[in-house]
């Protein structure tokens, strides 16, 4: 019988040769105990075969499944699930005066079955010849699926530079909804300022 190691130091094995299409059970520790599955000629670690040109992708709960590929830009969308990652944009003066009916995107739609889980916000306002001007209400730029507010950023009347930065406990955005700032509560008028939004988020499947 073959000889598996069961450590990182236990480096000793031999060859095991799997004929294509088959589904061979590894023995030894738990960790190596997964399907060998060879589809044309090409070999993959997973629970089921593979269709030609998947890729296997971990679901975080100690799980795995092949998922197709579908752009170039997909391998480094797939990789990217559960990891952190940041996302920056920097909203013009034109833009800021206008998020109250036209809202930007700062993270896009990870698709069906995800969802964005935002945990670090930080504004960096970047104060010009004047501060913004209250129209009504208590207009705060938030970050928001359109139901749920992950995090929020009083503009009005901020007359100076500005560096927040807002920790946001695992707040999670509706399946497949972009997170984009807006004004929901009051408006602004005349302003220059302009306004660096940065979110560290992951993307997961729910």
């Amino acid at each position: 019988m073959p000889k598996y190691p069961t450590s990182l130091d236990d480096a000793d094995s031999d060859a095991v040769s799997v004929t294509a299409g088959s589904t061979d059970t590894l023995p030894g520790p738990g960790y190596l105990r997964r399907a060998i599955i060879a589809l044309e000629g090409k070999l993959g670690i997973g629970d089921t075969a593979p269709t030609s040109g998947d890729i296997l992708v971990g679901d975080g709960a100690g799980s795995s499944a092949w998922e197709a590929l579908t752009g170039q830009t997909s391998i480094a969308a797939l990789l990217a699930r559960e990891e952190l990652q940041k996302a920056t944009v920097v909203l013009s003066s034109a833009e800021i005066l206008a998020l109250q009916t036209t809202p930007i995107t700062i993270v896009a739609d990870p698709g069906d079955g995800f969802a964005i889980i935002a945990h670090r916000v930080l504004w960096d306002y970047d104060f010009d010849t004047g501060a913004y001007g209250v129209v009504s209400g208590t207009p705060a730029i938030e970050l928001t699926d359109g139901t749920n507010v992950a995090a929020s950023y009083t503009i009005a009347a901020v007359a100076a530079d500005a560096l927040e930065n807002e920790d946001v406990l695992s707040h999670a955005i509706l399946p497949s909804e972009a997170l984009r700032a807006e004004i929901n509560s009051g408006s602004v008028d005349t302003g220059a300022g302009t306004l660096a939004v940065t979110v560290w988020y992951t993307v997961e499947a729910v």
